[in-house]
């Protein structure tokens, strides 16, 4: 089962599966030309968790990256959808579960002098380039 998960964990990321919104275990499974029911099994043996939770945790290392080299007018929209999500709940959820905040405060944190966060503001039109917010 370790060798399996391994080879599954290297197409995803060799491939940059996990930035098809509409990803399956299904589909992996065909790819790799083995049964789902093996490659789920393989996950929960090998890493103790599932494999959406694996692809949720690859999608929030994406965007934290697209975080570091962002444009200036992109929004949180637009960050959730080139790293993989296909929506924002899901995407503010995955990052908090992952990073312990949000996905603004995680950016404010790193790429930000000097800000006062206000969770207020988040919304799907919330760029990062707000005009007073400061930046590096």
């Amino acid at each position: 089962m370790e060798d399996l998960y391994k080879t599954a964990i290297n197409t995803i990321v060799r491939e940059k599966l996990f930035l098809r919104t509409d990803l399956t275990l299904e589909e992996l499974a065909e790819m790799l030309g083995c049964d789902s029911a093996d490659i789920k099994k393989a996950f929960e043996e090998s890493v103790s968790i599932d494999f959406d939770s694996v692809v949720n945790f690859l999608r929030v290392e994406e965007a934290k990256r697209v975080m570091h080299c962002i444009k200036p007018n992109w929004c949180l929209h637009t960050v959730a959808k080139t790293s993989g999500f296909n929506s924002l709940t899901s995407f503010f959820r995955s990052f908090k579960d992952v990073t312990g905040q949000t996905p603004f405060k995680y950016f404010i944190k790193n790429h930000c002098k000097e800000a006062n966060p206000d969770e207020k503001i988040i919304n799907s039109n919330v760029c990062f380039a707000q005009p007073g917010l400061p930046q590096k």
